[in-house]
C-alpha cells in the first residue's frame, strides 16, 4: 500500500511523464481503487486458493494456430513454471489479460475476454466486480 499516498496526493499527477497521460477520469478511478484497496484485498484473500501458473503473461504462453478454419487447431504451451503455486481464482487470467493489453494485442476497456468472465462473477465470489444494474 506504499503508493496509496501518492495516488491520493497531487505531486504524482504533476510529474510530466504522468501528467501527459493522466486525465481526470483516470485519476478519479485510481483514487477510488486506492480507497477500496483494503476491501478488495480482503475479498481476494477470501477466494479459494487454486493451483496457478504464477507468471501467466503472453510471453509464457506461446501459441501456434493452423488458422481460423473448420477443423483447424490451436496449440499452446505454458512455459516458465518457476512461480507455480497457490493463488486466488482468476489470478493467472488477470495477468494474461493485462499482458495482452500492455502489448496492444487487446484493448483494455473493450475486452471481449473480460465480459464473459465478469458476468460469471457473483456477489459471493467477488462482489465488487459482479455486474450490477447501477449506472456508471
Amino acid at each position: 500500500m506504499i503508493f496509496m499516498s501518492g495516488i491520493r496526493g497531487e505531486d504524482l499527477w504533476r510529474v510530466p511523464a504522468v501528467a501527459q497521460s493522466a486525465d481526470r477520469r483516470l485519476i478519479a478511478g485510481l483514487r477510488s481503487l486506492a480507497d477500496r484497496s483494503y476491501e478488495l484485498a480482503d475479498e481476494m484473500l477470501a477466494l479459494p486458493v487454486l493451483p496457478a501458473h504464477g507468471a501467466a503473461r503472453p510471453q509464457n504462453l506461446p501459441v501456434e494456430s493452423t488458422g481460423h478454419v473448420r477443423g483447424g487447431s490451436t496449440n499452446f504451451a505454458l512455459i516458465g513454471w518457476g512461480l507455480f503455486g497457490g493463488a486466488c481464482a482468476g489470478f493467472d487470467l488477470g495477468q494474461l489479460l493485462a499482458g495482452w493489453v500492455n502489448q496492444g494485442t487487446m484493448a483494455g476497456a473493450s475486452s471481449t475476454a473480460w465480459s464473459p468472465y465478469a458476468s460469471r462473477c457473483t456477489a459471493k465470489a467477488w462482489p465488487s466486480l459482479a455486474p450490477t444494474s447501477r449506472k456508471r
